[in-house]
């Protein structure tokens, strides 16, 4: 089962420089723990680096999060 986060939620409960998995978003209770798979979305605003490990990405998500200095890494499932 894929979830989807928007960078909003990443911007909210991240500081700059963490690296984002899925386990964990799961650890933190951002993402339910049957989720397999992840998509990152461009809903709301992203304003520190972030450097995020995801199967899928919006083509907007991946714009802002090159913008910020963050790094995107495709993970092939």
């Amino acid at each position: 089962q894929q979830g989807i986060i928007n960078i909003e939620v990443l911007d909210a409960n991240f500081n700059a420089h963490d690296v984002i998995t899925l386990t964990v978003l799961k650890e933190k209770g951002l993402m339910p723990k049957k989720v397999g798979r992840m998509k990152i979305l461009a809903d709301g605003m992203l304003n520190k680096p972030l450097t995020i490990k995801s199967e899928s990405y919006s083509i907007q998500a991946i714009k802002m999060i090159e913008l910020t200095g963050g790094t995107v890494i495709i993970l092939i499932d």
